[in-house]
């Protein structure tokens, strides 16, 4: 398979207008169209028998998921960068089971990539935006939110409904793991309960638990908390990191999306883990 001809196809796609205005949603049948306007293509390069196959790509690449039908497709970096109206913040943090991640820079590659792997966890598409998403799992609601563009880079999780959520939480927490590149700094945090706009930082609880401290002093809520019982409202005891580091592509291309001023990496086509595409975030290398 010839690498330039998918990169350039990818870009076609990926860099179109339609693709801009339609806030991410792709139709199959539009493919001829979006060739057809790109000055950087053939469109002969990109037949109808070859549409197919690009798809497959952008999917293996995590640009985008099938959505609804064979014939269309979310690509959620190009999502609406504004959070819809119908999310209702108090509703879906209220008593919520919390989790965060804090990061030093945060590609926003990661927050997309995710949607992509969890897609079937949407359960309306109308939740979604560039930087956010609801998703459900057995009756259960996690609101996640990515702030890559913040001050301190974050990653805000809050899990609502009935019964056990630490599986739901353990199902996104994998998920993350999996998608944050070895060499990354990353701090988890657990919120406490009764004050969850305080956390402390998850491996400091990890090692407390270890030495075998049962009380410990936190100052901004003047009291003692039990370091394993806090740990034991995200996790279920013995849980183990699965977080695996991610090969770096031997090869890689960066594409400038002119229209909106993002960058967007394309690595090796035989390296999938490799590739990241997405806005570049504050504070991430150039």
């Amino acid at each position: 398979m010839n690498r330039n001809w998918v990169v350039q196809g990818v870009y076609a796609i990926i860099t179109t207008q339609l693709l801009a205005d339609s806030r991410g949603q792709l139709h199959r049948r539009d493919l001829p169209a979006i060739f057809a306007a790109c000055p950087n293509v053939n469109q002969a390069d990109y037949p109808p028998a070859a549409h197919a196959l690009i798809l497959d790509m952008m999917q293996k690449f995590e640009l985008c998921y099938r959505f609804d039908s064979d014939d269309s497709y979310l690509v959620p970096d190009l999502f609406d960068k504004t959070t819809p109206a119908a999310i209702n913040f108090q509703e879906l943090t209220a008593d919520a089971l919390a989790f965060r991640y804090e990061f030093e820079a945060l590609p926003t590659s990661i927050f997309s990539r995710f949607l992509v792997r969890r897609h079937r966890l949407i359960a309306n598409p109308h939740l979604l935006w560039r930087d956010g998403a609801v998703l459900q799992r057995d009756g259960q609601t996690a609101f996640i939110r990515s702030r890559p563009d913040d001050t301190n880079p974050a990653i805000l999780i809050d899990i609502t409904g009935p019964g056990d959520r630490r599986p739901l939480l353990e199902i996104i927490r994998s998920t993350f793991e999996e998608l944050f590149p070895a060499k990354m700094s990353v701090e988890e945090m657990v919120p406490l309960p009764q004050r969850p706009d305080l956390s402390l930082p998850y491996i400091d609880l990890r090692n407390m638990i270890e030495d075998g401290v049962e009380r410990h002093y936190v100052s901004g809520i003047r009291s003692y908390i039990n370091p394993a019982e806090l740990l034991g409202v995200v996790e279920h005891a013995g849980r183990q990191s699965r977080r695996e580091p991610v090969p770096a592509p031997s090869r890689q291309v960066i594409i400038n999306v002119n229209n909106s001023g993002d960058d967007i990496s394309v690595g090796n086509i035989t390296n999938s883990s490799g590739v990241a595409v997405g806005r570049k975030a504050k504070g991430e290398a150039k």
